[in-house]
């Protein structure tokens, strides 16, 4: 059950949300173009998320201020500080490669890897916007209401990111 819990609490981070979005948007924006194949899909949305994973750390450990130690942050905890606060920018895309990945290697195709992608994002999302209120004990319609608000909202995003891109 710590296990899940754990895996819970890092899905579950403001980062790793972030980093969904980020990466289903970026999927989304490189498939557009026809002339993107899986590895191009892939390769782009990867790089470039790692690109904005570097961002947050950098601004992470920049503005860490260390609570009460303020005197005694040193740099190397504020960087410290950093990478776990914002891992979860590349763990929350483990799950949506798996499927580009297929796409790459030719067991899915390009679109099927894409969707694939998106949906496993979208799951993702519900799963989170269900089991953040069931967390909290709301009944069942609540945490229904949750999932389907949450996901609503994340594709909006992700389609609003897209066609800025």
């Amino acid at each position: 059950m710590s296990y899940l819990r754990a895996l819970w609490h890092h899905l579950a981070s403001p980062s790793a949300i972030y980093g969904l979005i980020v990466y289903a948007s970026l999927i989304t924006a490189t498939a557009a173009d026809d002339d993107n194949g899986p590895r191009s899909i892939f390769a782009f949305s990867a790089v470039t998320l790692v690109a904005f994973w570097i961002a947050h750390v950098f601004s992470a450990a920049l503005g860490h201020r260390g609570g009460e130690h303020r005197g005694t942050v040193t740099v190397a905890r504020s960087v410290r500080h950093a990478l776990a606060e914002s891992v979860g920018m590349l763990e929350a895309a483990i799950l949506p490669s798996i499927p580009l990945l297929m796409g790459v290697f030719g067991l899915l195709t390009g679109d099927e890897a894409v969707a694939w992608a998106l949906r496993v994002v979208l799951v993702t999302l519900a799963g989170l916007g269900y089991s953040a209120l069931a967390i909290r004990g709301n009944r069942w319609w609540w945490c229904v209401l949750g999932c389907l608000v949450s996901t609503a909202i994340g594709a909006g995003i992700i389609f609003l990111e897209a066609i800025l891109h």
